[in-house]
């Protein structure tokens, strides 16, 4: 029926496979994604799913289970694709492959299994299927950092079971509970979740919650079965679904392969393939680009669609995070730039001087204010026109001011350009900057804060350059920069090669890696850059799989507080300290950074919030087990390894640097501001391809492309 499938050439040809001889995360958070919503796939049981989401939807609490003469099918290897699981196991006398997908358009998964009778002799066994948890539904406000609530126990005594009236199969119906903001009962929007199977005669033993029926196999011959749970709201015909999809398992998995590999090219239509002579550099540049499958949303329910959320298969970080999501600020206008700029428009659109991200559900605003807030929508709105020339964006409007005048607030955020410049004091609201958990035993980072003045300088050269491009140069903003740039050293102690903050009248130092994202801005000098950079060694910030937050040397160095706290890093933050590095000229550091956390993409099948340091490990104490700044991988690898450089006229000049980690490499149709084209490094030169011209120059010299306008004159 659907055996076929178990081959299909996805599992050996797309470029986001993951196979489980190398997996290091944690079984509970291996999951899958579709255009709707996720499903957990723990693998240690072959035929188990939980946590079934469909936004507003929840079964958090639903746990599904495929049992053969009342044994769990041990769960023995498995290969992972973004919206579906092979996996294989034994269970007694059978050997089991089951294959779990989330079709497109449906509102749930399909689980299709296969037992073999691997004995000498026929066998008469039970298929069980255990269905127990919970439903509910949730409302907007509920869908941000965390899991939903668990969505409670469910007594499936209570549930109906049926036949479908025209296919073929067996179904149960249950009927959970929907929540308001005082969490009273709404019973016109509850939710109801089908569990549906393509065996007709199971009978349903409600105390044990079993649907159970008996068969003969021969030896050597298999018995097929294809089970399903649809999770959606009481107007929705979720039997009818259910039944579609029982009916013909193999459409459903057609439909879901079909979709996986119009989803790979989209991004590909966008983005550049990357080969290396290193495989584990070319794992980590395809490793980081899943979750531009993991975590794009095509849910009607959500205010707009697409959504690009922070989170994805744990059905949690359903929100988007304005600093996680900019985590792909130069790679978002390439791979999906109309997508892109609706997301700057919603952020724009919420208080960024009061949160920190927007809801799925309504669009609306969640959390405190993040301080690089600024930076990072003055980053988004600077790379999108710098990239694609979509001048015109600027002058969109939002909330009664276009795109640039937006620009201009958010650089003068906090500042007053009518008076001399000053360095800004963030108060006590310097708490949610770092997050740190020894916080509470006085280890603080508040007050005057030198990363982000530093920043700053940036911000007002983002939007200077905004407001060139807009055609309304802003002189004012440049000069603004140059005053906070004369400001800085007032922290800077020499001795230490470090920067104070100030908190409370005090001078207080807090070896972060914060230090490291204002390098390349122009907001210091080549000195200070140099002392920064000399702690950059495997006493203080290095370790052998990566690069800490805090430095080890710190009292405020906590290892759980993996992102900020020390025992490892955001993952984000490591990129942008390596392209940092690359582009002021440190190749060496930047290399040898950038090799130590080439396991990311070798040894997780996504990316989450933060890998520890110095071991081999994701951040396990968060939901965020695929986050869409690990974009940045990619990133780095292409601006970064590759040296790719956009000027404001569109003009593209390309200097790859002569140290990283792989001997050649080829990034192929790279596809900028009107131009297509490939660069190549190999013996100490690199290769620049336009069509059927190509140019060679040696690795330390550079090459402009002209946009096609320039070019054709």
């Amino acid at each position: 029926m659907f055996s076929a499938y178990f081959e299909s050439s996805a599992f050996r040809d797309n470029p986001f496979v993951f196979r489980s001889e190398m997996n290091i995360l944690l079984e509970r958070d291996i999951g899958i994604a579709g255009e709707k919503g996720t499903v957990l796939t723990p693998p240690e049981g072959a035929a188990v799913i939980t946590r079934l989401e469909n936004c507003p939807w929840s079964a958090t609490g639903l746990s599904l289970e495929a049992r053969i003469d009342g044994e769990r099918i041990q769960g023995r290897d498995w290969t992972w694709l973004p919206n579906g699981i092979l996996r294989q196991g034994k269970a007694g006398n059978w050997q089991a492959k089951t294959l779990t997908m989330l079709p497109p358009g449906r509102n749930g998964c399909i689980l299709c299994i296969e037992f073999t009778n691997i004995s000498d002799t026929p066998l008469e066994a039970p298929l069980q299927i255990t269905v127990g948890g919970g439903l509910a539904s949730y409302p907007a406000h509920v869908w941000g950092f965390d899991v939903v609530p668990h969505s409670g126990y469910l007594h499936f005594a209570s549930l109906t079971t049926d036949r479908f009236d025209k296919g073929k199969g067996t179904y149960l119906k249950a009927i959970g509970h929907s929540h308001n903001v005082a969490g009273e009962p709404y019973a016109e929007t509850d939710p109801m979740c089908i569990i549906g199977c393509t065996e007709p005669d199971m009978s349903w033993f409600a105390n044990a919650e079993l649907l159970e029926t008996t068969r003969t196999v021969k030896p050597g011959e298999s018995w097929q079965v294809a089970v399903c749970a649809v999770l959606g709201g009481q107007t929705d015909d979720l039997v009818r679904e259910a039944e579609e999809m029982m009916a013909d398992p193999e459409k459903e998995l057609e439909a879901a392969f079909a979709w996986l590999k119009k989803d790979t090219e989209r991004i590909f239509a966008g983005l550049p393939h990357f080969t290396s002579d290193n495989p584990a550099l070319n794992a980590l540049y395809y490793r980081s680009l899943v979750t531009y499958c993991l975590n794009r949303w095509e849910n009607p329910n959500y205010y707009t669609t697409p959504f690009y959320s922070t989170g994805s298969v744990t059905g949690g970080c359903m929100c988007s995070y304005l600093w996680d999501y900019a985590g792909g600020i130069m790679l978002h206008p390439l791979v999906d730039s109309e997508t892109n700029k609706k997301m700057i428009r919603s952020f724009l659109h919420v208080d960024l001087c009061k949160s920190f991200a927007i809801l799925p559900l309504d669009g609306a605003p969640t959390g405190p204010w993040y301080h690089i807030n600024q930076e990072k929508v003055l980053g988004m709105i600077y790379y999108q026109v710098l990239l694609n020339g979509d001048t015109a964006f600027l002058e969109e409007v939002v909330d009664g001011r276009t795109i640039l005048e937006w620009a201009l607030f958010h650089a003068g955020v906090g500042d007053d350009l009518s008076k001399p410049a000053v360095l800004m004091d963030y108060g006590d609201g310097g708490k949610s900057h770092l997050e740190l958990r020894r916080e509470y035993l006085g280890y603080v980072y508040k007050g005057v804060m030198p990363d982000l003045n530093a920043r700053r300088y940036r911000n007002f050269l983002f939007a200077y350059a905004i407001s060139v491009m807009g055609g309304k140069p802003e002189p004012i903003l440049l000069e603004r920069a140059a005053e906070l740039k004369k400001l800085l050293p007032e922290l800077w102690d020499d001795e230490a090669g470090w920067y104070d903050f100030i908190w409370k009248g005090e001078r207080q130092k807090r070896y972060t890696v914060q230090m490291y994202k204002f390098l390349s801005s122009g907001v210091i000098d080549k000195p200070v850059q140099e002392k920064l950079i000399a702690h950059l060694n495997d006493t203080e910030f290095l370790s052998r799989y990566g690069l800490h937050s805090i430095s080890k040397l710190d009292p405020a160095y906590d290892q759980i507080d993996i992102d900020n706290g020390g025992g490892g890093i955001c993952t984000l933050f490591t990129m942008q300290v390596v392209l940092q590095l690359y582009e002021i000229g440190y190749e060496e550091m930047a290399s040898d950074i950038l090799s130590r956390v080439l396991w990311w993409g070798t040894r997780l099948p996504y990316m989450g919030d933060s890998c520890a340091a110095n071991m081999l490990m994701q951040r396990v104490d968060t939901p965020l087990q695929a986050g869409i700044s690990s974009v940045s991988c990619a990133q780095t690898i292409v601006f970064g390894v590759c040296g790719i450089h956009v000027r404001s006229d569109g003009s593209v000049y390309i200097k790859p640097p002569k140290v990283f980690p792989a001997g050649e490499l080829e990034l192929k149709d790279v596809k900028i501001r009107g131009l297509c084209f490939s660069v190549e490094i190999r013996g100490g030169k690199f290769t620049v391809r336009q069509g059927e011209e190509a140019v060679t120059k040696d690795l330390g010299e550079s090459l402009e492309l002209l946009p096609p306008v320039q070019a054709a004159k």
